[in-house]
């Protein structure tokens, strides 16, 4: 079915299940119609009206949806692969505040290899319902910067704006090439989402990736105000995060950290606080911080005992760490010069 249907009004209909593949519905009234289920692959829905529609479950491979109004529409569960939400320079005038977003699928087409950053250039993609948000912008960011990927080419001008729109790591995209530069590969985001779901499930902490981990102690340590580097994921030199650290008085303090996302019964040994010590002393760095999931052994504290420049975090002190974390005020974390910084610390 490829029906021109552009300008009408359904408002409120019943449309469950109904095939709608390919139709030209631009500019459609389609509020609070029922579309769960529905088939809208390749439909043109530029500028329809979908706010607080219900669209469970539904098809929408390919989809137009610029300048579509989605504001309040029930997405759960959707297809959005391949969909388009902008033009090729980037411009996207898409509404989705306080869409349910739970469950969507999103990634490239076989003919649109950009789906997975088309929803980044939605300007409120931020005030969405969607527990995933922290996952996606993941993706998004790591999809954006592929070296060699489609998505820095033929769409330059979508990935720019899908960067400018993750607000934590905009200072990374560089405008002036196709592909940014391999320091991208090093930072990625934790949203304020994570850490109320940490706060609710605490054991949660244990199911998150090891990578993830880092980022989530990364994350918190920045709220403090700590200048923060995150290692390649391909090699992390003994430690996995680099930071500064600066008290009241202005005076500065460096440290490295090493996280261990372990499980509850796997404590941490005494040869792994060694090596992370010893990587500080021929670095010459102030402090070494380990955290961890689970806790360490009897030798660890042993070892630790004498050393006021070694920091233990336990799975205790970590979500003591999570219950208290709020975002700095002033703003997000920003990137520059290759590392975190937190607006507000700037000297």
């Amino acid at each position: 079915m490829s029906a021109d249907l552009s300008g009408v009004n359904l408002e409120a209909a019943e449309l469950v299940v109904a095939d709608l593949r390919g139709c030209k519905l631009e500019r459609a009234n389609l509020q609070r119609a029922d579309l769960g289920k529905a088939n809208l692959a390749f439909a043109n829905l530029g500028g329809a009206r979908l706010a607080g529609a219900d669209l469970r479950s539904s098809i929408l491979v390919e989809a137009n949806l610029s300048r579509a109004d989605l504001v309040g529409a029930d997405l759960r569960g959707a297809d959005l692969t391949g969909v388009n939400f902008s033009t090729p320079n980037g411009a996207s005038s898409a509404r989705i505040k306080g869409a349910l977003l739970d469950g969507i699928r999103y990634g490239p087409s076989a003919s649109r290899r950009i789906g997975v950053l088309e929803l980044a250039t939605v300007r409120d993609l931020d005030e969405a319902s969607w527990k995933g948000l922290h996952v996606y912008l993941v993706d998004a960011f790591q999809e954006a910067v592929n070296e060699g990927g489609a998505a820095a080419g033929q769409f330059s001008g979508v990935v720019r704006t899908a960067l400018e729109r993750i607000a934590a790591l905009r200072k990374l995209f560089d405008s002036e090439s196709s592909t940014p530069e391999p320091v991208v590969e090093l930072v990625t985001l934790i949203r304020s989402e994570l850490m109320r779901d940490l706060k609710k499930n605490p054991k949660a902490i244990r199911d998150i990736g090891t990578r993830q981990f880092e980022e989530l102690i990364a994350e918190i340590l920045a709220s403090y105000g700590w200048e923060v580097q995150l290692t390649p994921k391909t090699r992390d030199g003994g430690y996995d995060i680099f930071a500064i650290q600066k008290d009241v008085s202005g005076v500065r303090a460096n440290w490295i950290i090493e996280c261990k996302r372990y499980a509850e019964h796997r404590k941490v040994g005494v040869d792994i606080v060694r090596s992370l010590y010893g990587v500080k002393t021929d670095m010459r760095v102030g402090n070494a911080m380990l955290a961890t999931t689970s806790d360490f052994t009897k030798g660890v504290h042993d070892f630790k005992a004498s050393k006021y420049d070694l920091d233990l975090r336990n799975y205790e002190a970590v979500l003591e760490w999570v219950n208290t974390y709020k975002p700095k005020p002033g703003g997000r974390i920003e990137v520059r010069d290759h590392r975190l910084w937190v607006p507000g610390d700037d000297d």
